[in-house]
């Protein structure tokens, strides 16, 4: 490992979606230069695993195709993924914040397509990104 000096005026660990998103809104508050440092050998963290899905409840897509949710049935589902290990607070916030973080996806130009896929919800919630445009 070699030593490494560089002066930025914020530094961002990990380069997954709270990652970028955390850089995007450092910047956004003019903040120069981030620097986002990230571990493995191409960027991406824990956030890779997840295929470009995003899961959102009660969406404006989901409103339009009927499709009825509710936050209690999303933390149902992610205490199941995370058998029952998740930190309830940090859950429903993550749940109740989720259509707002789509949303503001929106605002940096990442666009998902329209279809809903099943990947783990009991609910059509998950949203896919479209490839090739982003940040």
């Amino acid at each position: 490992m070699s030593d490494w000096e560089e002066k930025a005026e914020i530094v961002i660990v990990g380069s997954g979606f709270a990652g970028l998103a955390a850089a995007i809104e450092a910047a956004n508050a003019g903040a120069f230069p981030v620097t986002i440092v990230e571990k493995m050998p191409t960027p991406g963290g824990n956030s890779i695993y997840s295929a470009g899905q995003l899961a959102a409840v009660c969406s404006e897509q989901q409103m339009r195709a009927k499709i009825e949710d509710s936050v209690d049935c999303m933390m149902k589902d992610m205490l199941r993924a995370g058998q029952d290990l998740n930190h309830i607070d940090l859950l429903r916030r993550l749940v109740e914040s989720s259509n707002e973080t789509v949303e503001w996806t929106k605002v940096c130009l990442i666009w998902f397509c329209s279809r809903f896929i099943h990947v783990m919800h009991i609910i059509l919630l998950t949203f896919s990104f479209i490839e090739g445009i982003g940040c």
